[in-house]
């Protein structure tokens, strides 16, 4: 165990310094969403930065207290395990965090770009659901099948929204993912049944 913690802790040590460049990349990242969309296109990452900062403190203080108790004349294991347990815990904080961003920079981008391939995806998942039902035996299938047309009946108006002249990309996308999100409910509840 003793070399199993000295091996993890220097592999954080390397990680961190990742993490400090993938953090550096979260400024631009913002300034992108700043510049190109409207808060609400990204209100939920607004604070990635800061979270991620946090999160890195975090790490470099556990950094910190386990190579104190690697320095000892005697090595506390259980110690040494807690802390880099809570250094990894903090850097995958920081990966998330800048993954969110960088993340929704690259699919609001994607939508801008092609509005169209995200409602093919749409669709797809609706042909999939709808497939799954058919499969059904009719008794489950009925109990299904309302939730199904309720978010069917939204794709119309998210193809509208998506090829209007100046589609507000933000509504856009979060209106795909919550049919999206619906439809895969839909089917793991009607598998679990």
């Amino acid at each position: 165990r003793a070399a199993d913690v000295r091996r993890g802790a220097a592999s954080v040590h390397t990680r961190r310094e990742a993490l400090g460049t993938r953090h550096e990349r979260l400024a631009p990242v913002m300034s992108q969403l700043r510049r190109r969309y409207p808060l609400s296109a990204w209100a939920d990452v607004e604070r990635a930065p800061q979270r991620a900062a946090a999160a890195l403190g975090e790490v470099d203080e556990a950094l910190a207290g386990l190579d104190a108790v690697l320095a000892a004349p005697e090595l506390d294991v259980p110690a040494a395990a807690a802390l880099l347990a809570r250094v990894r815990t903090a850097a995958d904080r920081v990966d998330e965090e800048v993954r969110a961003a960088t993340g929704r920079l690259e699919r609001l981008d994607a939508v801008a770009a092609d509005p169209g391939a995200l409602l093919s995806q749409v669709q797809r998942a609706l042909v999939d659901a709808r497939r799954f039902l058919a499969g059904l035996p009719e008794e489950r299938a009925r109990r299904f099948r309302r939730t199904f047309e309720d978010l069917a009946r939204r794709l119309p108006p998210l193809e509208e929204a998506a090829r209007a002249e100046r589609p507000d990309v933000g509504a856009v996308l979060r209106e795909a993912t919550a049919i999206e999100s619906g439809l895969a409910g839909l089917v793991r509840t009607a598998r679990a049944d």
